[in-house]
């Protein structure tokens, strides 16, 4: 059974485990889609935005069209305030800080890499040191724009790799340390929204 961390008429959010993906993939694994159908007997849910298979946190779906023309509308505008936790490796310093790098899609390592000119997308992150840990950082980050793995990217590339993110550096570990802690919006009529998934218990 999938927790459901808010539900209206429109669109639901779900606090999606670490480890599932969230549509079905060619080799049969079982989807985050597939599991919720079975629970809710209910009409598949649309998907307005994706969380990496690794990557645990709230999970926003739509229940009709209408709900997901606006919510994806909101996503592209930048209204949606995310917020993201991350793990990373060493004291980060400084305590806060703004990555603007650029981002482009390298589909043959299936990762993002810096670049500049074509097929480079301007991607932002802002991050603060939420404490430090015993040689780590429990830092809270905000990406300002949602390119393909632009956390993972951003942190890899200012020398703080995410623990357990071995395809951007981060050393070995049971978890990938990313967790979706919130998402907040507007409604379609207008009420402020906030929603909020608890840290898994694998987090410090």
């Amino acid at each position: 059974m999938v927790e459901i961390l808010y539900e209206n008429p429109s669109f639901l959010a779900l606090n999606k485990p670490a480890g599932v993906v969230v549509e079905a993939v060619p080799k049969g694994e079982d989807s985050l889609l597939r599991i919720l159908a079975g629970s809710l007997r209910k009409k598949k849910p649309l998907i307005i935005h994706r969380l990496d298979k690794e990557t645990s946190g709230v999970l926003l779906l739509a229940k009709n069209q209408t709900a997901a023309d606006y919510l994806r509308r909101l996503f592209k505008k930048r209204l949606v305030q995310k917020e993201y936790l991350a793990q990373v490796g060493g004291r980060l310093f400084p305590k806060e800080g703004e990555i603007n790098v650029p981002l482009k899609k390298e589909g043959r390592l299936r990762r993002s890499l810096p670049a500049i000119g074509r097929g480079a997308r301007w991607a932002k992150t802002l991050y603060q040191v939420k404490r430090y840990l015993d040689g780590d950082s429990l830092v809270k980050v905000f990406p300002k724009t949602g390119r393909t793995h632009q956390i993972r990217a951003h942190l890899s590339l200012i020398g703080y790799p995410i623990v357990g993110d071995t395809k951007y550096g981060g050393r070995q570990n049971a978890r990938l340390m990313l967790h979706a802690a919130s998402l907040g919006f507007k409604d379609q009529r207008g009420n402020k929204i906030k929603i909020s998934a608890p840290l898994p218990p694998y987090f410090p």
